[in-house]
């Protein structure tokens, strides 16, 4: 069991008191469920922020409509893509992505060098080749910043997490929007500084666990055959044909409505703003979750947002696109919890799974995208591709009804863990840091330095220098006495 979920049960967020879903389980405070502290989750937002900046800075200018442009769009997403395989594969290696600061400072260093070189207010002094390596670069430290991110949010349950998105991801379109008028070369700069500023607050609180194996080390092979177990890949399938829903509803909207591009930019921002705030009600205000129920919900939506754009043009049109936005992140993030879930009960990395569903959505953004400039249809037969791949979604949530209930108390670690809340009271009265009270949590349940050490990454001699520590801090010479110290504590 893991010390998050002790931390949870306990109550162990300075107050000392129990969770309200222990003394009331029907009132949960919006403020109670922000993970915490909430200050530390901003760098989030700043992320947000740069990949909508990068984004308008990137494809941005006279000739933004033009082929050539579309494909050195469509190259970045495919570099994402490609990107975001390579960390589900390497998720047994890199884990956790949070702790990887050296790792997480060189991505930050390669997004700089890639707003450097593709940013419009520099790309001109720069020869053609550079700018493909420059997307590469943003691809690189995007999918690194976004799921060591999305890994870290997975340790805070599913009400938190799913908040945290919805609040950072407004305060970071918020950002965009202020940096939005600024001038060209204001944009580039801070284009550059963004990626370490979403970097340098990613600080894992105490007791955080980022590892949900017992006593084997997940391999690629092992993992990759857990992505595929149950549910999985048909609920990635769904979100994958909301999401090109969303894609060629936006692309088709974008040549029809002829708008200036950084009003596109702001309007995308706006819409993506809005669909947390829905996300936001339904996961704050539901108990629990039928994802069946919840997916039919978001095909609907998508459907509603079929009918608003055949047409149409102007506010329908912006209200077709808003809705379609709302299926596809409703569609992502109750899928983003299943997958949470699933990490914890098949003892999985959550970056692995997080990361596989993270791929789907893109991949169908990037079909619908793809689609809409190769064939360059109206919106009419675009509604009827996008009602054919909703009616495929459809059909593969026959034979799920029922089977995938999620308990927002559990994924919040509502379970209660013992030796966890020992451990975590232990820490707090002693003051130990951060990794000290995460080694304590495993050498209390009988884990040896060795497995502790290709855990997280660090050596045994390390792990020696800090029991040193757990044992001068708590006043105790052996492991007995430190044991002993734990089952005395209630």
């Amino acid at each position: 069991m893991g010390i998050e979920e002790a931390r949870t049960a306990s109550g162990e967020a300075g107050t000392g008191e129990l969770p309200d879903h222990v003394n009331a389980p029907t009132s949960i405070s919006f403020r109670e469920s922000l993970p915490k502290p909430f200050s530390r989750f901003a760098g989030y937002a700043f992320v947000q922020c740069w990949v909508l900046v990068i984004g308008s800075g990137r494809f941005l200018s006279a000739e933004a409509s033009s082929p050539q442009q579309f494909w050195e769009l469509a190259f970045f997403s495919l570099a994402l893509i490609l990107f975001i395989v390579a960390a589900v594969l390497l998720a047994p290696v890199i884990r956790p992505l949070s702790r990887r600061r050296d790792l997480g400072i060189a991505f930050a260093c390669l997004g700089a060098l890639g707003a450097a070189l593709t940013h419009q207010a520099f790309r001109a002094f720069f020869p053609p080749p550079l700018v493909w390596v420059g997307d590469a670069c943003l691809a690189a430290c995007a999918v690194w910043l976004s799921l060591a991110w999305q890994e870290y949010f997975a340790t805070q349950g599913a009400r938190s997490a799913t908040l945290g998105f919805a609040v950072t991801g407004m305060v970071g379109t918020a950002l965009f929007c202020l940096i939005s008028i600024m001038p060209s070369v204001a944009q580039a700069a801070c284009s550059i500084a963004l990626p370490f500023a979403g970097l340098l607050t990613l600080r894992p609180h105490r007791g955080a666990r980022f590892f949900t194996t017992n006593e084997r080390i997940v391999t690629v092979r092992s993992l990759c055959a857990g992505i595929v177990r149950d549910c999985s890949p048909r609920l990635m399938t769904i979100v994958c044909l909301v999401s090109f829903g969303f894609g060629l509803l936006g692309a088709v909207a974008a040549r029809q409505t002829l708008v200036a591009p950084s009003a596109s930019w702001v309007h995308l921002a706006l819409n993506l703003s809005g669909s947390c705030v829905v996300v936001l009600c339904v996961v704050h205000f539901v108990r629990s979750i039928d994802v069946v129920k919840v997916f039919s919900a978001a095909i609907a939506v998508s459907a509603l947002s079929v009918a608003l754009s055949n047409g149409s043009s102007g506010l329908l049109m912006d209200a077709a696109v808003f809705l379609s936005a709302c299926a596809g992140n409703l569609a992502f993030f109750v899928a983003w919890l299943a997958m949470v879930e699933r990490s914890r009960s098949r003892r999985l990395p959550s970056v692995a799974l997080v990361a596989s569903l993270w791929a789907a959505n893109q991949v169908g953004q990037f079909a619908g995208q793809v689609t809409a400039e190769v064939w360059p249809f109206g919106a009419a037969l675009a509604g009827q591709l996008v009602l054919c791949a909703l009616i495929a979604a459809s059909l593969l949530l026959v034979g799920l009804n029922g089977l995938l209930v999620l308990s927002v108390e559990a994924l919040d670690g509502a379970e209660e863990t013992p030796m966890g809340r020992k451990v975590l009271h232990v820490a707090e009265a002693c003051g130990l840091t951060p990794r000290e009270t995460e080694i304590l949590g495993f050498w209390a349940t009988g884990h040896n330095s060795s497995y502790i050490a290709e855990l997280l990454h660090i050596s045994r001699s390390t792990i020696k220098t800090h029991v040193t520590h757990i044992y001068q801090k708590t006043g105790t010479s052996n492991k007995e006495e430190l044991i002993g110290l734990l089952e005395t504590k209630a």
